[in-house]
């Protein structure tokens, strides 16, 4: 068994996921970045995780952040 890290899990969580957002209509992008951190509000924020479209500054692809709480 190999050692996974956060990214790589993270990824094979995402690709899972797919067949759910393709059952309702609204497909994966081919590329789409996950992570886990803190939101662009910070730490002490409320929310529990953010979602980035492509068209943000300097954004390659859409981007699904969780917080780590």
């Amino acid at each position: 068994m190999t050692q996974d890290n956060r990214e790589s899990w993270l990824n094979r969580v995402a690709a899972g996921m797919a067949p759910l957002f393709e059952a309702l209509e609204s497909p994966l992008p081919s590329r789409v970045r996950v992570a886990i951190g803190f939101t662009s509000a910070g730490r002490k924020a409320k929310a529990i995780g953010e979602c980035w479209g492509r068209l943000r500054e300097g954004a390659a692809f859409p981007a699904v952040w969780s917080v780590t709480e």
